[in-house]
């Protein structure tokens, strides 16, 4: 997982909610497994299991979400992950463009918010 990856993904997770601690806790045990096929940043993620335990009462896609603003032509997007059977399971970018999101965009111009 990059630095950008990591850091985006820990952002996510500030925000107080239902499982956000041990959600927390994976972190650091995170790793990439894939990546989205049209070429955008979506990864697909993995947590080693034997290191940490699901966290409970995790609702999909997290309530923590970062607002990618619109710039120039550019329409903007959003962040967001999702957990799956208690784990952390992927990092999505979306785009409101029709051109996928195909760099992570500096943590200085992402806006981050809870929708809980």
């Amino acid at each position: 997982m990059s630095i950008e990856e990591r850091s985006i993904l820990a952002r996510l997770l500030e925000f107080d909610f239902p499982g956000s601690e041990g959600l927390r806790a994976q972190v650091p045990f995170v790793s990439v497994v894939g990546v989205c096929p049209c070429g955008c940043v979506t990864r697909e993620l993995k947590v080693d299991r034997a290191q940490v335990p699901p966290a409970p009462g995790v609702s999909s896609p997290i309530p923590g979400e970062a607002e990618i603003p619109t710039r120039g032509g550019d329409y903007g997007g959003g962040i967001i992950a999702f957990a799956k059977d208690g784990y952390l399971s992927s990092l999505e970018a979306y785009s409101h463009d029709v051109e996928p999101i195909r760099s992570w965009p500096p943590m200085d111009v992402l806006i981050f918010r809870s929708r809980g």
